[in-house]
Formats: C-alpha cells, sequence, structure tokens
C-alpha cells in the first residue's frame, strides 16, 4: 500500500514538472527580443520586464509600447 501511493505521488510530481516546463516554453517563444537601451545587448524579455544579462539593468515595456530602463 505504501509503495503504490509512493509511485502515485511521483506520478503526480512529474506530470505537474512536465506542465511548469510546457508553460515556460510557450511564454519564452512569445517574448519580444529587445536591444538594452543600456549596453546594446540584444536578449529576450519575457513578461514585459527582464534584467539585461550583460550589464544587469531591468528593462521594462510600459503600456504604449516603449523599452525603458527601471
Amino acid at each position: 500500500m505504501l509503495k503504490l501511493i509512493i509511485f502515485i505521488i511521483f506520478i503526480i510530481s512529474a506530470i505537474a514538472v512536465l506542465i511548469g516546463i510546457t508553460m515556460g516554453n510557450k511564454r519564452w517563444k512569445a517574448a519580444e527580443a529587445v536591444d538594452c537601451p543600456v549596453c546594446g545587448n540584444n536578449f529576450k524579455l519575457i513578461g514585459g520586464s527582464f534584467k539585461c544579462t550583460k550589464c544587469r539593468k531591468r528593462i521594462v515595456k510600459t503600456s504604449d509600447g516603449q523599452i525603458k530602463v527601471a
């Protein structure tokens, strides 16, 4: 009985991990590629806000579509 419960918990956790990976892939594919206004590095802007991987400044996309340093 204990082995069955452990197996069920393992299956549920594996399914949760797969769902999380799928959701992350969808966000990555929908992200917009932008250039950092500070250093010129090119990266993907995920969720409207992201830290530049080179200069570590937070880059945000405003509601009117402009790219700004926060």
